[in-house]
């Protein structure tokens, strides 16, 4: 396990090892694995704390340690209140409750949780649940559509209804603001209600960063949701808010003590930091782009195979792309080679990588080599199931047109003619919509010089 960069149990089952006996030396190993992650964890969040708190407290009890046990139960409570943790309140009450008899002080701690205010209690315990609730709700319905439709926006509306009843049904600590701000600005964002998510998620933000002596122990939770309204602010075209978070986050993280700076905040700031590439690129800052793309690749390439497997073909295709526009052709091919090898998340068809690489090494003046990816090409096109007209019929014009150009002009007219030709052909023009990675049609458009 220590020697692999990324945990393959298959691989670990192929070497020289008694398999009869392997569930159980899994099962032993896991076991060890994770108490020592236990400590390492022990501090990273105020969450944690609190469940240690509660383990000792159990241990306590039964070592009929109850003295001690009254300190770590004040401790955890006093932790709760200060922080607006409602949801760890219903354990540490029921405890607090039984060392109570073992104590004999019934009395302080009737006095201590009164009836109403252990009614407010179980009622705040149950609205923080409920947003949950309502929360898994909508994460159920996008993993289980393929599109957002009528239906859904509908059903959107009705989660955000839901959970501004809840929001409004008593007083709130941070765990429920957190949790109400969280699921009103995806539900809005989904419905179609812009602008309601842009203010939501402004005030997760608020909310989160109210408390500064919290602040730290709280940085993946601020560090998502400036990312989150970074991301809804680039769609919003508010370019200049998209800057100012994203040298807010930059600050922030740039000043976090060590202590906090653990894994889970990491893999949210390079999360962060990929969406500021994608502004970058979609707002046309080509050279901007390729120079932050780079930073968080090499980044990137520090960590385990897997980590953060998803990001980093949406990070290449940018630098790509950018080094493409910038015709910064030396950054373009060694990106290039490293993303033709990656998995995307979203399944993208490779054909379309290809197909893009005949432009890049087509502009770069490579003749011979983009004759060898266009032999290439035609044969990736056979195994296809589906057809892609436009992928055959460019792939057709590169090779058996363009590589046989001698100057600029004559160029330019093979790209009128070509231009003519597939704009009468509505299946090509279809296909050549369809890829999303490219915009084809414009790189064809500036070749012929058409205004």
């Amino acid at each position: 396990m220590s020697k692999q960069p990324a945990f393959d149990e298959q691989n670990i089952r192929h070497q020289e090892l008694d398999v009869k006996h392997f569930k159980r030396l899994k099962h032993y190993t896991t076991g060890i694995v994770l108490r020592s992650l236990e400590n390492f964890y022990a501090e990273s969040s105020a969450e944690i704390i609190l469940y240690r708190y509660l383990v000792q407290a159990d241990i306590l009890f039964h070592k009929k340690q109850f003295s001690l046990l009254k300190k770590c139960l004040a401790k955890a409570i006093q932790m709760v209140k200060e922080r607006g943790l409602i949801q760890y309140m219903v354990p540490l009450v029921q405890m607090a409750f039984k060392s109570s008899i073992s104590l004999k002080e019934t009395g302080n701690a009737l006095n201590k949780f009164s009836a109403e205010q252990l009614k407010k209690i179980s009622h705040d315990s149950w609205r923080w649940m409920e947003l949950r609730r309502l929360d898994a709700m909508f994460w159920n319905l996008i993993h289980t559509k393929d599109t957002v439709g009528a239906q859904e926006r509908k059903q959107f509306r009705f989660i955000a209804k839901s959970a501004l009843t809840v929001y409004h049904n008593g007083e709130n600590g941070y765990a429920i603001d957190r949790e109400a701000a969280n699921v009103l600005g995806l539900c809005y964002r989904f419905s179609g209600d812009t602008e309601k998510s842009y203010q939501w998620r402004k005030k997760l933000i608020e909310i989160t960063s109210a408390d500064k002596k919290f602040l730290y122990e709280r940085s993946a939770e601020y560090v998502v949701a400036i990312g989150n309204l970074m991301n809804l602010c680039r769609e919003m075209k508010k370019n200049e808010e998209v800057e100012e978070l994203f040298q807010k986050a930059n600050s922030y993280v740039s000043k976090l003590p060590s202590k906090y700076n653990h894994p889970d905040l990491d893999e949210r700031f390079c999360n962060l930091q990929n969406s500021y590439v994608s502004f970058l690129y979609v707002t046309c800052q080509y050279a901007q782009a390729i120079y932050q793309g780079e930073m968080l690749f090499h980044k990137l390439r520090k960590h385990s195979n897997n980590f953060m497997n998803s990001i980093v073909p949406v990070l290449l295709r940018n630098i790509v792309l950018s080094a493409f526009h910038t015709r910064d052709f030396e950054t373009g091919n060694r990106f290039y080679s490293i993303w033709l090898r990656q998995n995307e998340p979203e399944k993208t068809d490779v054909l379309n990588k290809k197909l893009f690489g005949l432009i890049l090494f087509y502009e770069q003046g490579e003749k011979d080599l983009t004759f060898y990816r266009c032999r290439s090409f035609r044969y990736a096109l056979l195994k296809q199931k589906k057809k892609n007209f436009f992928a055959k019929e460019l792939e057709k014009f590169i090779s058996g047109t363009l590589l046989k150009v001698s100057d600029k002009q004559e160029e330019t007219e093979k790209f009128r003619n070509f231009l003519a030709t597939i704009s009468q052909e509505k299946r090509i023009l279809a296909s050549a919509r369809e890829s999303g990675l490219f915009d084809y049609m414009s790189w064809i458009e500036k070749k012929a010089k058409v205004k």
